[in-house]
């Protein structure tokens, strides 16, 4: 009799410390819009009292004796966000479908499905990866794939260049241009190719480093896939306007004036 009540006990303190938690992983919101932020896995995405909690179980209940390895740092991170990633307002019912809420995605799954469909382009790996609790959907991915290409495209157009969006205004930058001709006379070759290949490179100095150019945040909270935007007309043209501008603030060390 006294071992159930013991348990019964102890069920009353993990019932109340789920309730405290789960009130802050409710109240937490992390929107994606476009970009990674420094500290935004850590400051924004998941709640304190989650993090503590995680920590507890993984280093122990006692304060003094928490680890400050960073390791073991990440490791509370990625449990915790996983957590919120995976937390739903009521108990889901028997469903072979899971949803996630738009304003509760951390970092960590958005980060994991947009590199897995860079690196492997594979929609089961990531489907996979979904089911496991780990990633965002395909489907969710693709529609982050489709605002993140509009938010470049729209960039493109207010300033009217296309080129890298990680390239900065105001260093010296050069070019270097080549031509691609795949030979058609392999046994295996189903077509020819020709085209050209450029690659830019840019030259910081300790006194300059260059601008950060136009970003501008994507809505990220759309569930319908949108139709990518077009691209500015005169593309071709577009690559030298931008050294023009980029080379204009270069303290003289090209100027097209």
């Amino acid at each position: 009799m006294a071992t159930r009540t013991n348990y019964d006990d102890k069920a009353i303190l993990l019932s109340k410390a789920a309730q405290i938690v789960r009130k802050d992983m409710m109240a937490m919101q992390y929107i994606f819009n476009g970009t990674f932020e420094t500290g935004c896995h850590n400051k924004t995405s998941v709640p304190q009292s989650l993090k503590t909690l995680v920590g507890m179980i993984l280093g122990g209940p006692n304060i003094k004796m928490q680890s400050s390895n960073s390791i073991e740092a990440q490791t509370t991170l990625t449990i915790s966000q996983l957590l919120q990633f995976n937390s739903s307002i009521r108990r889901r019912k028997d469903s072979s479908t899971v949803f996630h809420s738009t304003e509760q995605e951390p970092p960590l799954p958005i980060y994991l499905g947009l590199l897995l469909h860079a690196e492997t382009r594979k929609r089961g790996l990531i489907d996979k990866m979904y089911s496991l609790g780990l990633s965002l959907s395909y489907d969710r991915i693709m529609n982050l794939s489709t605002a993140l290409g509009n938010s470049i495209c729209e960039a493109f157009n207010i300033e009217n260049v296309v080129c890298p969006a990680k390239l900065r205004s105001g260093v010296f930058t050069t070019a270097a241009v080549d031509n691609i001709d795949h030979n058609p006379s392999s046994t295996t070759a189903q077509g020819s190719l020709h085209g050209t290949a450029i690659s830019l490179f840019q030259h910081p100095v300790p006194g300059n480093v260059g601008v950060e150019r136009l970003t501008i945040p994507i809505d990220s909270t759309v569930s319908k896939r949108e139709n990518l935007k077009p691209l500015p007309k005169l593309i071709p043209s577009s690559l030298l306007l931008f050294f023009k501008r980029t080379c204009r603030n270069t303290n003289g060390l090209w100027s097209d004036d």
